[in-house]
């Protein structure tokens, strides 16, 4: 046996030592603590040690509460039960990993919960379990299925951005308090800005969140917006950067006329009351807008995005110009296959794609662009 190989077993040996210490120090430090608070020391477990998306860890926080809130003893809440005793629970019961597998089988056949919901819960169980407690617990997790929704139309859109600017012109002039008829112009303005980045960026929700004053500044003179996500980030800077059109500057003219005063965020985009907007607030502008005029439920940001993309790919000569303007490429692919079109190109086909509207073969939907003058400046309304 060589040094180097004795060596190596110390080492391996050192390394069990300190994780059994540091199992034991958590398990310590948690075994008395409320399910409540072990759930949010799981999720800035989740943040600074896995380094997970900050709007993918929100999420987490619903699923893995209703979770280990069926988990619980009859007529127990979070806040009644310490860790120590739910897991004792448990093992009484029928041990932790049969319990997870049972409630995954309940959830399947007993509920009403759809397979993706129920993949969303189920996947959390190692991360909870084994990553974070370190028991030896091993579930099955479920991959999710894909969903299928029919295409949103650049003239659906359209229609979203012409009712937005008639609910709130008649809510203009239906009052008399100027208070509120400043709030309206700020509401009006939100809702437009939020529907036209959508349209003419398809960024991700997080990436319309995370547009700061300053990529405004450098987008009236390069007409490209700097988007940013974990996803876009790990891609060559030009994916970071889509072509946005004259269209979509002037857009910004009337959001910023009426953006509410708040010094203490780079954000570019706020809520009407000044504060910083979260994903929720964009879906929750198109479900509004939609539902108002009886629209189908494809008319998500997310669907929008991704159809864009695809009347992007029929419509324009350049399917790379379609992809980068996307930004969901590997930095493998886009290094090694792709070769950067001009902006030039990028430009004249990106106009050309807005101008046409529809897919080839589709019935043409007269597209509900309104220019300043016909529009009107709500200031007036």
């Amino acid at each position: 046996m060589t040094t180097r190989n004795i060596r190596f077993k110390e080492y391996v040996e050192q390394q069990k030592q300190k994780v059994g210490e540091h199992k034991e120090k958590r398990h310590r430090t948690l075994a008395n603590e409320t399910l409540d608070m072990v759930i949010t020391r799981f999720l800035e477990y989740r943040t600074d040690v896995e380094k997970v998306a900050e709007v993918t860890v929100r999420g987490n926080k619903s699923k893995i509460s209703l979770l280990l809130g069926d988990l619980l003893p009859k007529n127990k809440a979070l806040t009644d039960v310490t860790l120590s005793q739910f897991l004792a629970y448990l093992e009484k019961n029928d041990g932790i990993e049969n319990t997870l597998n049972k409630v995954k089988e309940f959830y399947q056949q007993e509920t009403e919960l759809g397979h993706n919901t129920i993949a969303g819960l189920i996947n959390l169980c190692n991360p909870f379990f084994n990553r974070y407690l370190e028991l030896p617990v091993k579930v099955k997790t479920m991959g999710k299925k894909a969903t299928y929704k029919k295409r949103a139309k650049v003239s659906e859109i359209d229609q979203l951005l012409h009712h937005i600017d008639q609910k709130y012109r008649l809510k203009i002039q239906l009052t008399d308090d100027e208070k509120k008829k400043q709030l309206f112009r700020m509401k009006w303005a939100f809702e437009r800005i939020i529907i036209t980045t959508e349209k003419y960026t398809w960024a991700r929700s997080i990436e319309i969140c995370n547009i700061t004053k300053q990529d405004i500044i450098e987008m009236r003179k390069t007409n490209t917006l700097r988007l940013r996500s974990r996803k876009r980030d790990k891609n060559p800077e030009v994916y970071q950067t889509p072509y946005v059109p004259d269209e979509y500057i002037k857009e910004w003219d009337i959001y910023e006329r009426y953006r509410p005063v708040n010094q203490d965020t780079e954000k570019a985009i706020i809520r009407p009351d000044g504060t910083e907007m979260n994903t929720r607030s964009i879906r929750r502008v198109f479900q509004i807008n939609r539902e108002d005029l009886g629209l189908g439920d494809h008319l998500t940001s997310h669907n929008v995005r991704r159809s864009m993309h695809t009347l992007a790919r029929s419509v324009i000569n350049n399917k790379k110009i379609a992809q980068l303007q996307l930004g969901d490429i590997s930095s493998k692919i886009a290094d090694t296959h792709y070769n950067i079109p001009d902006p030039e190109l990028i430009q004249y086909e990106m106009k050309r794609l807005y101008e046409t509207g529809n897919l080839p073969g589709e019935t043409p939907t007269p597209l509900e662009h309104e220019n300043m003058e016909k529009r009107g400046d709500m200031a007036y309304a």
